[in-house]
């Protein structure tokens, strides 16, 4: 049987909403013929659960670890952060496994996305962050991780690739759970810290790809024509004013989403009062613009 690509997503209840705007824009731009999406979780449940369990071949999979000490872990620790390891359990099942945060907006075909591996991603965009601070691998750790470079260049976990040609998965699974054991009091970020050291410890398996094109920060002036915008940091389309109009596809979908019964986003929103802004008038017109031009290509 011919195994399929799958897209994985780890969502906790109150980030729903976030998983189903994701999904609408994948589900409209995504080319490819056949493919799975799982949504790894803990604690999902009434409508959005069911709203998301309906989406195109979509399984939603309780999370249950391996190879996991709870009782050394600190109380209520959040496990959804591990959530991205098992990927490396679920190639038996698949062909290529893309990971996409729920803090992403797609707005082009990812087909191309499903070629690069065994293991894959994006060297960090640092644009609008800090200017002209460079982001290394250290920055994913409290201290210095002794026997690694902390200079090596730094990998945005929010869009992880793995293919089933990557050597003994199972394994590398093993390797990320014990690591994260030996380095969780020095983590700053959890899982992408340990991947990261997992590229360098085994750099044959890991291909860079274009920040730039699949995991592009909104205010990166290539964000516009990015077929992957992702809002790492604290600055997301929902709880920031300006975030939120300058990005109609992920609007537009976050209303379609709320439509079908989801929940909404319950949290503090930036600069509530950007749109009262003349500004936001000028960005309104273009927007309108922007969105005649999506429905004249999504029509031809």
């Amino acid at each position: 049987m011919k195994k399929k690509p799958a897209f994985v997503l780890g969502v906790t209840p109150n980030m729903a909403f976030a998983a189903g705007t994701l999904l609408l824009g994948l589900q409209r731009h995504l080319l490819i013929p056949e493919y799975d999406v799982l949504i790894i979780h803990q604690n999902l449940s009434g409508s959005d659960a069911e709203i998301l369990s309906g989406f195109y071949n979509c399984r939603l999979l309780t999370y249950d670890p391996l190879f996991l000490d709870k009782s050394a872990l600190p109380p209520n620790y959040p496990l959804y952060f591990l959530y991205r390891f098992e990927m490396f359990r679920l190639l038996e099942q698949y062909k290529t496994l893309v990971w996409l945060d729920c803090d992403i907006a797609v707005q082009g075909d990812l087909s191309r996305l499903l070629e690069f591996g065994p293991m894959a991603m994006a060297t960090q965009d640092t644009v609008a962050l800090q200017p002209g601070v460079k982001y290394t691998l250290g920055r994913n750790f409290l201290n210095p991780v002794p026997g690694y470079n902390m200079d090596a260049d730094f990998a945005n976990s929010g869009v992880l690739v793995l293919q089933d040609t990557l050597p003994a998965p199972l394994e590398l699974y093993s390797w990320c759970m014990h690591t994260f054991a030996e380095q969780r009091a020095n983590l700053r970020h959890t899982d992408q810290g340990v991947l990261n050291l997992l590229a360098l410890t085994f750099p044959d398996i890991f291909q860079n790809f274009s920040a730039n094109v699949y995991n592009c920060y909104p205010l990166n002036s290539s964000s516009i024509e990015a077929k992957i915008v992702h809002c790492f940091g604290a600055k997301k389309f929902w709880n920031d004013g300006l975030l939120n109009i300058a990005f109609p596809e992920w609007r537009r979908d976050y209303a379609l989403w709320k439509s079908l019964g989801g929940s909404a986003y319950a949290g503090p929103v930036a600069d509530p009062d950007f749109t009262r802004r003349g500004t936001y008038q000028i960005l309104l017109s273009l927007v309108e613009k922007l969105n005649v031009c999506l429905d004249n290509k999504e029509q031809a």
